[in-house]
């Protein structure tokens, strides 16, 4: 096995999505930062398994290496050899390796002239965050990229992911079409009542209380009847019921006959909808005739935050189309319209109306392991 001394350590942030990657050796660490923009390259994941499991090990070796907290001491995640078996199979992985297991094989590689960072994370689709006033970089798949030497990484102004918004625009985009819709550019044609500064799309509608929303995304809608209304979305950035470090929501596991549901708020949430989105709706319930012609939709694709952002919502009345939706699979598998004050709630145009989303998305697997049919669940892709 290779003796470099190098340790590796990969975290997600989980409000930018941005993969950070520290290499230490001794006293000297050097950071870069990655964002996800491909989607990932299943055969040549599997080409860099086969490199770092080397020829002398077996997989459930390999993971178990992976997961000896002795042998590395940043390595706190449990590789499980189903989950290098669906790699070795070139299963559909629509999205990057989680970062622990990124950080394992980077860690645990036989060979680690080709298991390299530019390598394994190029695979999985991601690639070196340009920062500012930085040149074009030219990333090769077996080309080394140029480390940052500042520490202190500062988040990135993006709320959210700009691959994972693009995808559930286009979800979005196709549902409204199945059902006659017509999604306009953006910003709104002809009207410059949403503009974009920085990056940012800035609000220009006129309210009474200076309460301007803070939107992901303005798109202009033309339903069947050539009526024309603007739709605005705010996009959360929770990934599919399977997350750790502080944000796991949801989690099944089947092994033997073992089952475990956490289903709870307590296992949730980091942002609660009504306080991250407090301007729109303040908006809405204190000038609703500035509200006029927009509708609000909060996207998500995790189904725990989707019930809990229903939850927070439900006594909110309003006057307005406002809904949160539900995508998984690429799908928009439901919705929830906030009621007026009678009661009453408007017809959904995007998904099936749910008050509560209690769907089970995930696959179910086997593998053989160490001659033990070992199950486990693939946890439910998004946007």
């Amino acid at each position: 096995m290779n003796n470099d001394s190098s340790i590796y350590t990969v975290k997600k942030d989980l409000n930018t999505h941005e993969y950070i990657l520290t290499v230490s050796n001794g006293k000297d660490k050097v950071q870069t930062i990655f964002v996800e923009a491909y989607t990932p390259d299943k055969t040549k994941l599997k080409e860099l398994l086969v490199f770092a499991r080397g020829n002398k090990r077996t997989m459930a070796q390999f993971a178990k290496d992976c997961s000896d907290k002795n042998k590395c001491r940043e390595n706190k995640t449990q590789i499980n050899p189903p989950v290098l078996s669906r790699i070795m199979q070139e299963n559909d992985i629509k999205r990057p390796l989680k970062a622990g297991l990124i950080q394992a094989m980077l860690n645990n590689a036989d060979d680690k002239t080709l298991v390299t960072p530019a390598n394994l994370m190029r695979a999985n689709g991601l690639i070196e965050k340009k920062l500012p006033n930085e040149d074009d970089l030219s990333f090769n798949n077996y080309m080394e990229p140029a480390m940052t030497q500042d520490c202190e990484i500062k988040p990135f102004s993006d709320r959210y992911n700009q691959v994972d918004e693009e995808r559930a625009i286009e979800d979005i985009e196709t549902e409204l079409a199945s059902k006659g819709f017509k999604f306009l550019s953006f910003p709104n044609a002809g009207s410059d009542s949403f503009t974009v500064e920085d990056g940012k799309i800035k609000d220009n509608t006129p309210n009474r209380y200076d309460l301007d929303m803070d939107l992901d995304y303005v798109a202009s809608v033309e339903d069947k009847k050539g009526k024309k209304f603007i739709w605005g979305f705010v996009f959360d950035g929770n990934e599919p019921e399977d997350i750790g470090s502080g944000e796991l929501i949801y989690e099944e596991l089947y092994y033997e006959g073992y089952y475990r549901d956490m289903d709870e708020p307590e296992f949730g949430m980091a942002d609660d909808v009504i306080e991250k989105n407090s301007k729109i709706l303040l908006r809405v319930l204190l000038d609703p005739s500035s509200m006029k012609g927009i509708n609000i939709s909060f996207v998500c694709q995790n189904r725990i935050w989707y019930n809990w952002a229903v939850e927070s919502l439900h006594d909110v009345t309003v006057d307005n189309y406002i809904s949160v939706i539900l995508i998984q699979g690429r799908k928009i598998v439901s919705e929830y319209t906030l009621g007026n004050k009678n009661g009453k709630h408007p017809k959904c145009l995007l998904g099936e109306f749910r008050i509560y989303d209690g769907e089970d998305r995930y696959e179910r697997d086997a593998d053989l392991v160490d001659g033990k049919l070992e199950y486990y669940l693939l946890p439910p892709s998004g946007y």
